[in-house]
C-alpha cells in the first residue's frame, strides 16, 4: 500500500522525465514526424571538449531541460569523443561525419542545431554553458515559430 502511495505521488510532482538521446537522424526524423515536435541536433565532443561537458552538467542535466525536453523535443546527438575507450562504432562516426557536413562544417563545440521533421535546418543556437533560461528560451523560440 505505502509504494502505491509513494508512486502515485511522485507521478504528481514536478520530477524530471527520463530524457532520451537519438544518435541516428533517421530515427529522430520518424519520431519527430510521429510526435510533431523539433529536432534539438546537439553536437558534442563529450570526452574533450570542457564546454560541452560544463553544458551538459549545468544545462541538459537540469531539471528544468529534463522536465521540458521530453514534452517538445526529439533530442539527437553527435558526439566526438577522442579517447579510445570511448570510441564510436565506424558507423556511428561516419554518420556523425556526414551530420557535421551538413550543419557543423566549422566544427563549432558545443553546438546546438534546431530542425523541423524533415531534418531541414530551422537555425543555429550557440548555447550558454550558464545560463539555463537563457538556453531554454533560445529553444522555446523555434517551438513557437
Amino acid at each position: 500500500m505505502r509504494i502505491s502511495i509513494i508512486l502515485i505521488l511522485l507521478s504528481f510532482s514536478g520530477f524530471a522525465q527520463k530524457v532520451e538521446w537519438l544518435s541516428n537522424i533517421d530515427s529522430a526524423k520518424i519520431e519527430s514526424k510521429t510526435q510533431s515536435k523539433l529536432i534539438l541536433l546537439k553536437f558534442s565532443g563529450s570526452d574533450w571538449c570542457a564546454n560541452c561537458q560544463q553544458l551538459d552538467k549545468v544545462f541538459f542535466n537540469s531539471d528544468i531541460f529534463k522536465k521540458f525536453a521530453p514534452n517538445h523535443l526529439v533530442l539527437l546527438e553527435a558526439d566526438f569523443p577522442m579517447r579510445k575507450k570511448n570510441k564510436l562504432s565506424k558507423d556511428q562516426q561516419i554518420h556523425n561525419e556526414k551530420l557535421a557536413e551538413n550543419f557543423n562544417k566549422a566544427g563549432s563545440f558545443p553546438l546546438i542545431i534546431m530542425l523541423n521533421e524533415e531534418g531541414i535546418m530551422l537555425g543555429i543556437i550557440k548555447p550558454s554553458k550558464k545560463d539555463i533560461k537563457g538556453n531554454l528560451e533560445k529553444i522555446k523560440y523555434f517551438i513557437s515559430k
